[in-house]
């Protein structure tokens, strides 16, 4: 049984206009690195996205999907950790690092020895490159610590560093790491719904992620952003993003997706019910979508 990301799929229609320019921008044809996909409820972005997920697919290409929704909202820290978990953690152990030397608290240790013997354990001792942790003098040798982001959030109270100090740091520290990857192979990031976002979020996104594309500290790395608003951009942004707004399907695109659907209807019989079905929803989608259901449903009742 094919999967329901594979029925909406294989019900694809309409959108080649943005579909032929993100496969430009993919195919490094296209001068933009941000595509920004808008337009109102049931107009299929989130069809049209998993159609450019796809694509990616495909050609395996490295790619993000983010989604902010009512109970996923994601700010700075997780948008970035969130990009790193999906294409690799390896690739970026400078910036786990450094989260956890900004969120991990640190605690002094203070060994006390009691012995009347002198203690001279391995000095001046080196270790190998095969040298095997273990016990030397009754001291516990342990290997270096596993470079694992302990997930925390908060910041240390110990450090005297703003918020703003440690947001920089951490980006630069993430951009670095993340155009060493894209250089490897290009990186695609789609962020949908990002209209739900904190403004501090929206503004880290555009100021500190897009801006490092601006200033090309990140090279190969595609964006496409998805939500409901027409984005507020700057005229300084134009020359770096493409919008597209999503609109109704046209009679033609209704045809389409009945033979799809696998309507039983003739040629004449369709473009009968196309005109009905247009009318009714003034080809939204969505609607468009609910009312072939049905009449699929009902003519699965009469069989």
């Amino acid at each position: 049984m094919a999967t329901f990301q594979q029925q909406r799929l294989a019900r694809f229609v309409d959108r080649e206009s943005e579909m032929n320019s993100f496969c430009k921008m993919l195919d490094g044809d296209w001068p933009r690195p941000i595509l920004a996909v808008w337009g109102e409820g049931g107009m299929g972005k989130s069809s049209l996205l998993l159609r450019m997920v796809h694509e990616c697919s495909l050609r395996s290409l490295s790619k993000v999907e983010i989604n902010w929704s009512d109970t996923r909202n994601y700010d700075y820290l997780a948008v970035m950790r969130k990009i790193r978990d999906d294409l690799g953690a390896p690739q970026f152990s400078g910036f786990t690092d450094l989260v956890n030397f900004y969120t991990v608290p640190r605690h002094r240790l203070e060994v006390v020895v009691e012995t009347n013997a002198p203690i001279d354990v391995a000095r001046n001792a080196t270790f190998g490159p095969n040298a095997q942790v273990g016990f030397m003098g009754g001291v516990v040798l342990q290997p270096g610590a596993i470079n694992a982001d302990l997930m925390l959030n908060d910041a240390r109270t110990d450090l005297g560093i703003s918020e703003s100090d440690r947001m920089a740091q951490l980006t630069d520290s993430f951009v670095r790491e993340l155009n060493a990857l894209a250089l490897q192979g290009r990186v695609v990031i789609f962020l949908d719904a990002i209209e739900k976002a904190t403004n501090t979020t929206q503004r880290w996104i555009w100021d500190e992620l897009f801006g490092a594309l601006r200033a090309d500290r990140l090279a190969n790395v595609l964006v496409v952003i998805g939500g409901r608003n027409q984005p507020v951009i700057d005229e300084d942004w134009r020359l770096l993003v493409e919008e597209r707004r999503l609109g109704p399907l046209s009679r033609e695109h209704i045809v389409e997706y009945m033979i799809k659907r696998e309507i039983a209807y003739d040629a004449a019989q369709r473009e009968i019910a196309a005109d009905v079905i247009f009318d009714a929803t003034q080809g939204n989608p969505l609607s468009v979508a609910s009312t072939v259901e049905a009449m699929s449903r009902r003519q699965g009742m009469k069989a």
